[in-house]
This record gives C-alpha cells, sequence and structure tokens, in this order.
C-alpha cells in the first residue's frame, strides 16, 4: 500500500489536459500547412475600411456599450474617425421586454438597424465579424 504514488487531484488534471492538447497541436500545425480552399478565402475576406482623416476609433460590438460609446465619442470629438463593427445588422433592445410579451409592442418596434444609427450619428458602420486585429 505505501509503494502506490501519490496522485493528486492537481497532477491528475495536469495530465488530462496535456493527453487532450497534443494531439490537438499536431492537427493545428497540419491545418497550417495547408492551402485553404477557395469557398472559405472568400468568407474569410479583409474588410475594406476608406482611409481615415484623424485618429481613428474602432469598436467590436454593437450592443448597449458599442452604441453609446460610438455616439457619443463622435458627439465629444466629432475629428474621431468612429467605426463600429458587430456581425448583426440589427440591434433588438428589451427594456419593455414585457410589453413585448403582453404583446402590447411589436418586435418591429424594438428592432434597430446599425445602418440607421451609423448615418445619424455620423460614424461608419460594418456588418462583420472580426476574426483577428491588424493595429
Amino acid at each position: 500500500m505505501n509503494n502506490k504514488k501519490n496522485v493528486s487531484r492537481r497532477n491528475f488534471l495536469k495530465l488530462s489536459a496535456a493527453t487532450v492538447a497534443l494531439p490537438t497541436i499536431g492537427l493545428a500545425e497540419t491545418a497550417n500547412k495547408t492551402k485553404r480552399a477557395p469557398a472559405s478565402s472568400k468568407l474569410l475576406k479583409r474588410a475594406v475600411i476608406p482611409k481615415h482623416k484623424g485618429q481613428r476609433v474602432v469598436i467590436v460590438g454593437a450592443g448597449w456599450s458599442g452604441l453609446t460609446m460610438a455616439k457619443y465619442l463622435k458627439i465629444h470629438n466629432p475629428t474621431f474617425d468612429v467605426v463600429l463593427i458587430d456581425k448583426k445588422s440589427e440591434f433588438v433592445s428589451f427594456p419593455i421586454s414585457n410589453s413585448w410579451l403582453a404583446n402590447q409592442v411589436s418586435l418591429d418596434f424594438l428592432t434597430h438597424s446599425f445602418y440607421d444609427a451609423a448615418y445619424n450619428n455620423n460614424y461608419l458602420f460594418f456588418n462583420a465579424s472580426v476574426l483577428g486585429v491588424d493595429r
């Protein structure tokens, strides 16, 4: 009984993680060596953003915070070149969701276009997913 090795929970988890990670690392290296298929390269194209005129601020995510930041950055410093990016084209606000659930307002009333917000507040909106950032 005393000859048994003491395997702590922490060491067991380390060994388990290493066992799972090693094959994954090998797959990632193999995937990096292969060329992308034409279909995926079309899906993963770079966004064409116009040349900036002043300091550029890029906001990723157009929820409550992103919309508020984009709007007030332009209000307080109109020279900023503000770019807002989100994978959705519309924002559905639910501060009055109980009214929607009770059928007092329609879902169209709660749905707002990011493009309209960008136009009304003089910033640029991109309907895209961010996969990497080139500063």
